[in-house]
């Protein structure tokens, strides 16, 4: 999927917004090619990000905002154990999402569970994937959407997942 099929998929799926109502939706975005340089992640990864980026909000209640900033800059209590890891959003719950800048996975960081990372996705294109199938899953109650993850990313459709946590309506 280049990124301007997933910006065209992800915007398909999205719910209308009431004409009376002046709001752009979705939201996309970009970073700037610098930013992306201390990252260790495939091209297509890397061309999603620089030239469409991630929707501001996309379900299941996600916001990608943070710039790739690295964790421990974030939040100092961090400490060099995240320093890998660079922060693309966040969760409902306050629950950091980022990229291992190392290999390009995705990954949860549980601040209830000490920061315990739990696997979303390996790597940045398969999330945009991911989220574009549960965008378009919600119209039927997510019923094929773990088979359908599994497909793009067998590894986010295993148990224990962030995408395994969310998959029924």
């Amino acid at each position: 999927m280049t990124p301007e099929q997933f910006r065209r998929r992800f915007t398909a799926s999205c719910p209308p917004v009431p004409e009376d109502l002046d709001i752009e939706y979705p939201v996309f975005l970009a970073l700037p090619g610098e930013v992306l340089d201390a990252l260790q992640v495939r091209e297509a990864d890397r061309a999603l990000l620089r030239d469409v980026g991630l929707p501001r909000d996309a379900p299941p209640f996600l916001t990608f905002e943070y710039g790739l900033v690295p964790l421990p800059v974030l939040d100092p209590r961090l400490g060099p154990v995240c320093a890998p890891f660079r922060a693309l959003g966040h969760d409902g719950a306050g629950n950091v999402i980022s990229v291992d800048a190392r290999d390009g996975r995705v990954v949860l960081h549980d601040h209830d569970r000490e920061m315990l990372e739990v696997f979303v996705n390996s790597s940045v294109l398969q999330l945009a994937a991911a989220l574009c199938l549960y965008q378009e899953g919600r119209k039927d109650g997510l019923t094929t959407f773990l088979e359908e993850l599994a497909a793009v990313d067998l590894k986010a459709a295993g148990i224990g997942t962030f995408w395994r946590g969310h998959a029924s309506p």
